[in-house]
């Protein structure tokens, strides 16, 4: 008799745990996206909640994927942009030009995006940084340097990288993503693939890279798009699409883009699609795809490597799972290719006023400002190149 009656209450209590977990997705359907965002942010703060996500995680993070050796204290932050810029998270995700496991300064930095999100409304701005933007390079060498963006990150590493465009465009980084091109090619893969829209001459570069890449990394050959069109690329095939610049891009709202500024439209583009994908996946499938990027380094290898600790990951969970992309851009909006001291360099035509629209797209700030900074880097790049101020209306 009281074996029937334990049995009868495990059963009821069960079935209004059942009962509040219907309700509990119900109300997450018809809840407004305020209220979820809210609750997420709640519960991804709480203490408990983050000691529990963690257990296993947290040491396997810190163990295989974050730098624990970055300096965050190191890095170059003008006093206005830290003053400005208190309601948005800023993270650099660098693209390296290593096939190996060279994370470190000596390699070029083969692409540069900030990730702007609005802490208040969790939206979600890109901005590709040209690699041959010629910027002032802030880092521990004598003297002032001049020269294209990607070797600030050849010549100290991540904080040299950071600290540049902090001080060139009025920015408060302090974190950074860094994945090489066997990383990237991986990530797709855990995710799926990805669906692209190429063009012809698209599809062909693809197939000629991803034989080349193939045979570099001693892979298979992978099977050749038959057509342009809508299609599903691997992580072998998105890797090659996101390194095509002698091709015209066209995005999703018909604008063309040539050379390296397709190529940096490509990666957002990428971006975008792989962030759609993880949005629509369910709660299990992104742990199993997130545990499964953490397990990508090895003793033998690195493809990936971030500064955020696991408590800043957990403090982005919010944005990530109800994350709006507002747009994406290209800077510096006015420049000219032009030969300085012997490189070829992508000269802002008027650091300044690039800034200002910079900081126009990514925080709605119309009232903004350049630092004095800034306005003094601007006037030294236009007395060493020549190339003076256009706005875009004048473009």
């Amino acid at each position: 008799m009281k074996k029937n009656r334990i049995t009868k209450i495990i059963l009821i209590v069960l079935g209004i745990l059942v009962s509040l977990c219907l309700l509990a997705v119900l109300a997450w359907k018809v809840m407004p996206r305020d209220a979820r965002m809210s609750l997420i942010k709640m519960l991804s703060r709480s203490q408990v909640v983050r000691d529990v996500a963690g257990a296993g995680v947290k040491e396997t993070y810190n163990d295989k994927v974050r730098d624990e050796s970055f300096e965050e204290e190191s890095i170059a932050v003008t006093e206005e942009a830290e003053k400005k810029l208190t309601g948005y998270t800023n993270i650099l995700l660098f693209g390296i030009d290593s096939r190996d496991s060279s994370f470190d300064q000596g390699t070029n930095s083969d692409s540069m995006i900030i990730v702007s999100i609005n802490n208040d409304t969790g939206s979600i701005r890109m901005a590709s940084v040209y690699r041959d933007t010629y910027l002032k390079l802030i880092g521990d060498s004598k003297g002032e340097v001049f020269r294209k963006a990607n070797a600030a990150y050849a010549r100290g590493g991540a904080v040299e990288a950071i600290s540049t465009l902090n001080t060139n465009l009025d920015l408060n980084i302090t974190d950074y993503v860094i994945v090489n091109f066997a990383g990237l090619s991986e990530i797709v893969d855990i995710f799926g693939g990805v669906d692209i829209h190429v063009s012809e001459r698209e599809k062909e570069l693809i197939n000629s890279f991803s034989d080349n890449m193939a045979d570099e990394a001693g892979l298979p050959a992978p099977a050749h798009l038959a057509a342009g069109g809508d299609v599903h690329l691997t992580g072998l095939q998105t890797t090659a699409f996101c390194r095509i610049r002698s091709a015209v891009f066209t995005d999703e709202d018909g604008r063309e883009y040539h050379y390296d500024y397709g190529r940096t439209a490509r990666q957002r583009y990428v971006m975008k699609r792989l962030m759609a994908s993880a949005k629509t996946a369910g709660v299990t499938q992104l742990l199993s795809m997130a545990d499964a990027v953490m397990n990508l380094n090895s003793e033998d290898r690195t493809v990936i490597r971030t500064s955020l600790s696991y408590d800043s990951i957990m403090d982005l969970v919010p944005y990530l799972i109800d994350y709006r992309m507002e747009g994406s851009t290209g800077f510096p909006y006015t420049l000219l290719g032009k030969d300085v001291e012997g490189d070829d360099a992508v000269v802002p035509c008027g650091l300044a006023y690039n800034v200002k629209e910079l900081h126009r797209f990514l925080f709605d700030d119309e009232s903004y400002a350049p630092s004095e900074t800034v306005q003094t880097i601007s006037e030294q790049i236009i007395a060493r190149t020549g190339v003076g101020e256009k706005t875009l209306e004048a473009s």
